[in-house]
């Protein structure tokens, strides 16, 4: 079989820390007769150096990751972030004689940008080939909710038609997102079938590593907290991260419960804010941005990690964050304050859902929280870990992919 994976923001070694959509591929090239071609571009992290021409190619036995050339872009949603979206259709529409030729079985397009959903019918046109498209995140839903935009803006009346065309003419549906359906059925007024493809874990990453030396620093300060209860945040400190209310909660028991601590471990757009306004706390810690290798090694040294959540519509259809993984791997408990879908922290018994941006409500669990067994909270952690190796694993996971690929060419 062979797979066309068009995706805007996969990253392959060696360009960076590699991502979902490179493991899903290597590990489908791997148990199967398969030639995948998976096509990122340069934007995808700032840690790729500039290249002339249109792309460049590192092979993996049947694999080749195409980098399409492109500007690189910053954190958070802009401007510039919409124009490299265009940017990246256009590059692939060079790319088209050389995909014609190859001829791929199937296409496959994973959002983040809807744009490449054009890209993949007009390829699905051309090449008279099944198209299956994955959301990653709800476009344009999340403009709106999350970025403020209002319904009538023209992105987000464009995104809504091409959302619509992803539902109604792909000839399958999946997503990291564990209650996308009701979305889809909402959209196209019919039911429509979605597959789950969750985020994984590449089990070959949990060999021991060196820590860089940003990593050795921050492991300083982490090992100077030993003996208090380390609430730990790894990930984008951004708007979408509601991490206000962590913030403020912490600052407001950093008199009452002092051996209560937060450490952040990330960047983003809301960093020197967070950090002008919350940096002299002394129970708030910020250790800035690691390598990707460093953070599963640091959360080991937390006592229970948290991701916050805005109070949104949205996650109604569930999430399908990065970090539990990280969390996970570390065998770490967690506590999500969060209104939408719940799944995983229930189903394997590894932490909390609390109500998403309260404030009191937060305190009251954290202050609750400090006073559990160590010995409780290493068995809640040791149940995610688990549950990591025997459901989210790539080895396995890469089996339901091929799975799903191997329906529409049948069909």
């Amino acid at each position: 079989m062979k797979l066309l994976y068009l995706s805007k923001y996969a990253v392959c070694p060696p360009n960076g820390a590699a991502t979902r959509q490179f493991y899903y591929c290597s590990g489908l090239e791997k148990h199967g007769d398969s030639e995948i071609w998976l096509v990122s571009s340069r934007s995808c992290g700032r840690d790729i150096g500039a290249f002339k021409g249109l792309c460049k190619e590192t092979v993996f036995g049947n694999l080749r990751c195409i980098l399409l050339n492109g500007p690189t872009v910053n954190l958070g949603f802009s401007i510039i972030r919409l124009v490299s979206w265009i940017w990246f259709e256009f590059q692939i529409l060079r790319l088209i004689p050389r995909i014609i030729r190859w001829r791929p079985d199937v296409i496959f397009v994973s959002s983040l940008s809807l744009l490449t959903v054009l890209t993949g019918l007009l390829l699905k046109l051309l090449l008279r080939r099944p198209l299956v498209v994955e959301i990653r995140d709800i476009y344009p839903l999340t403009l709106v909710q999350v970025g403020g935009l209002s319904k009538f803006h023209p992105a987000v009346i464009a995104l809504t038609v091409i959302e619509r065309l992803a539902y109604k003419y792909a000839d399958k549906l999946v997503s990291s997102l564990p209650n996308l359906k009701p979305h889809v059925t909402r959209v196209l007024r019919y039911e429509r079938d979605v597959e789950y493809l969750p985020m994984g874990y590449d089990t070959h990453t949990s060999a021991p590593i060196e820590l860089s030396e940003q990593g050795l620093k921050s492991k300083q300060v982490l090992e100077q907290l030993h003996g208090k209860f380390i609430v730990g945040y790894a990930g984008t400190i951004g708007c979408a991260n509601s991490l206000s209310e962590c913030f403020e909660a912490l600052a407001q028991l950093s008199t009452t419960h002092s051996d209560i601590h937060l450490v952040v471990l990330g960047d983003g757009p809301l960093r020197s804010e967070f950090e002008s306004a919350y940096g002299n706390v002394p129970n708030i810690h910020f250790l800035g941005q690691h390598p990707k290798s460093d953070v599963v090694e640091l959360l080991k040294h937390i006592t229970i990690a948290i991701n916050p959540w805005m109070k949104l519509r949205l996650y109604e259809y569930g999430i399908s964050p990065n970090k539990w993984v990280d969390y996970l791997a570390a065998a770490k408990p967690i506590l999500a304050p969060y209104d939408g879908y719940r799944f995983l922290l229930d189903e394997c018994n590894c932490g909390w859902f609390i109500e998403a941006q309260n404030i009191d409500v937060l305190k009251r669990k954290l202050v609750e929280l400090s006073s559990v067994p160590l010995e409780e909270l290493a068995r809640l952690g040791e149940n995610g870990h688990r549950f990591l190796l025997n459901n989210l694993a790539y080895s396995k996971l890469c089996l339901e992919f091929g799975r799903i690929l191997k329906t529409v060419t049948a069909q």
